[in-house]
């Protein structure tokens, strides 16, 4: 099943944080448990952290029932908020002020921190022992409510942001790129809420 997400350029901002159901933790759909003592990469369980979802899945799991779409933006995770179940969108540049101030935002925001934020969420484990057990999304959550307030509340980012993050583990540059035939960057799909996971 291939789900397109939509050009981060053509997406207006509208971000609700208050008043969600949040839904516990759930395991992958083969049922097989989370193997922590597992060194195989493809066995590294991916979280979908929209608050009714919160389901984690094994990679391999996700890739043989085809929930992946071809990777047409880096940034799509970005759009996938650990606070609401919607889609964060992005601002319509439709007046010069308005264009102005969302640049200055971006420019401000440092490069690590959204390299951070459109980090898959994964648990940690053997295969990615910097993680431990819990992984990265705690990290990737902060990276990307910090953007989120940057561009919409004029926030500024916090000048040691740094010291609140792992950020060289969280980064999981010991996963690999999921690759079809070893050619095309895929992007995981959460098979319950079609978010970028």
């Amino acid at each position: 099943m291939k789900t397109a997400v939509r050009p981060l350029e053509l997406l207006q901002f509208s971000l609700k944080t208050s008043g969600e159901d949040q839904s516990p933790i759930t395991g992958c759909f083969c049922g097989a448990p989370y193997d922590v003592k597992s060194r195989v990469l493809s066995n590294v369980m991916h979280m979908c952290p929209r608050p009714r979802c919160r389901r984690v899945y094994h990679q391999s799991c996700l890739l043989e029932r085809q929930h992946y779409l071809e990777m047409t933006n880096p940034l799509a995770r970005l759009l996938v908020s650990p606070d609401c179940n919607e889609p964060v969108t992005l601002p319509a540049f439709s007046d010069r002020k308005r264009r102005a101030y969302l640049s200055a935002a971006w420019t401000d925001i440092p490069e690590d921190l959204v390299l951070l934020a459109s980090k898959p969420m994964v648990r940690g484990g053997a295969a990615l022992p910097g993680l431990g057990i819990t992984g990265n999304a705690r990290d990737v959550a902060y990276a990307r409510r910090t953007i989120y307030a940057a561009l919409s509340d004029g926030h500024k980012v916090p000048e040691r942001w740094e010291e609140s993050v792992d950020l060289e583990h969280s980064l999981v540059s010991g996963l690999p790129l999921i690759s079809r035939n070893g050619t095309n960057e895929m992007t995981l799909v959460c098979p319950c809420c079609a978010a970028a996971i």
